[in-house]
């Protein structure tokens, strides 16, 4: 016992005497004990009949190990005697080590161990290989595996992806591809699903179509990919135009009920959304919903462009109301696709609402959308108060009313025998620079006067 002792710790250490449970270890590890202490308790645990730890395990007691101790506490122990622990607790001390970011005493520890002559399992190559990829040590990782392989040991998805990335990223494709390989024909096939999809996501960055015969291959061979490999495969597809196919994979993927990559399906929405395929984006985005997918703001903005698209205004309005009860959608870009789909269609009286609403929130207009408002507001006679009340706050922003808005409403005060306020926008309107229409000239015969100064 070194620091912390007293008679909690003595307390302790008796229980820790007596078996211990992989639960109970974990608790206990999380006191405040020393460093010696911990080591201690975890190497008697290992040391227990039956007792076994996995990679999970381990990795689990390093983080908790990195939190609470000094690099300082490691370093004092490389020194020691290597018989004093047991290979757990070694590989523990290792993965502690690699996240503290000093891959080079994790290389020492190992090599030591292996200088003992010990068996060593899954517990002690993984950190190992992960510090040398670290220290890009590319030829030591592949005698490393080759090592491994001989003794049927496998390394888990996560190093081994890293160390696939590294030999593609090298160019050493057919390298990767002929370890793969190899320790298919003697691993379980779970390792040859994980071992496959991992090469098909490391060889995607160097070469599209060999990536995606991989793929295939896999799904002929019988196994099932990863999500990892089915998001590749989805991004390669439409990166290449092949939307049929990028669909179908991905509706495998959401069949097989393996996790969602957001990226993934956002990619395939958008690019399908890009090259005018609103049935299909619409297709994706309703299955996606029934598995709880979520969707961002350019995502929902495209599908609300869709439902306009294939004729469905009511379910536009409807998801557009829904999104509204939610702050996290209060943007002007989805004011503003809505106000102009629904100028399209002619729905005014709705696309006036949303603006008041705009306006309620305190949601600023940029001109674009005034210019599509008061385009709508011109094509008939029926909404002139709602021109009014828009050329008023166009001004107001300092902005100026397109020629159509002056015409219009001077061409409805006229035909209303209301002279002097037709005069009064005829008269803005050549101060803003527009030139009366040939259709003005004929129809107000009154403001000729104007009109000549705006020709001059």
């Amino acid at each position: 016992m070194t620091e912390n002792s007293g008679p909690e710790s003595t307390e302790f250490e008796s229980r820790c005497h007596s078996p211990i449970s992989l639960p109970r270890l974990l608790s206990a590890l999380i006191e405040p004990i020393s460093f010696d202490d911990a080591l201690d308790i975890f190497s008697r645990a290992c040391k227990q009949e039956g007792f076994e730890l996995c990679t999970d395990d381990v990795n689990q007691i390093a983080r908790v190990w990195a939190s609470k101790y000094a690099l300082e506490d490691l370093r004092g122990r490389v020194n020691l005697d290597i018989s004093m622990f047991p290979e757990p607790t070694w590989a523990t001390i290792m993965i502690t080590s690699n996240l503290m970011n000093t891959p080079q005493l994790t290389i020492n520890i190992f090599v030591k161990l292996r200088e003992r002559n010990l068996v060593l399992s899954q517990l002690s190559y993984e950190p190992y290989l992960f510090a040398l990829l670290k220290c890009h040590q590319l030829n030591v990782v592949r005698l490393t595996l080759r090592e491994m392989l001989a003794s049927h040991i496998f390394p888990g998805p996560k190093v081994l992806g890293l160390s696939l990335d590294a030999f593609c990223k090298a160019g050493n494709l057919k390298e990767a591809q002929k370890y793969v390989q190899d320790a298919s024909k003697l691993s379980p096939v779970s390792f040859q699903e994980s071992a496959y999809s991992r090469l098909v996501t490391a060889i995607s960055k160097k070469s599209s179509s060999m990536a995606l015969d991989l793929f295939h291959n896999m799904r002929t061979k019988g196994l099932t990919p990863d999500h990892h490999a089915y998001s590749t495969c989805v991004q390669l597809l439409c990166s290449m135009q092949r939307f049929e196919e990028a669909e179908k994979v991905l509706k495998d993927l959401l069949e097989s009920g393996q996790p969602l990559d957001p990226s993934t399906y956002r990619r395939l929405i958008h690019v399908l959304y890009k090259n005018r395929k609103p049935k299909e984006v619409l297709e994706i985005m309703e299955q996606l919903q029934k598995e709880g997918a979520t969707f961002d703001q350019k995502t929902l903005t495209a599908s609300l462009s869709c439902l306009f698209s294939v004729g469905r205004y009511g379910d536009a309005v409807k998801n557009f109301e829904a999104m509204q009860k939610n702050t996290d959608y209060e943007d002007p870009v989805l004011y503003y696709v809505m106000i102009k789909k629904l100028c399209d269609i002619g729905d005014v009286k709705l696309a006036i609402e949303l603006k008041k609403s705009m306006n309620a929130k305190g949601i600023t207009t940029d001109a674009r959308l005034y210019e599509i408002l008061q385009q709508c507001l011109c094509k008939g006679s029926s909404y002139v108060n709602e021109l009014l009340f828009l050329v008023e706050e166009v001004k107001s922003r300092g902005l100026s009313p397109i020629v159509e808005s002056y015409v219009t409403l001077a061409m409805h005060f006229y035909s209303q025998g209301d002279y002097d306020t037709a005069r009064c926008f005829a008269e803005e309107m050549v101060k803003e620079g527009y030139k009366p229409t040939p259709y003005m000239k004929v129809k107000l015969p009154e403001l000729h006067d104007i009109f000549n100064i705006g020709a001059s």
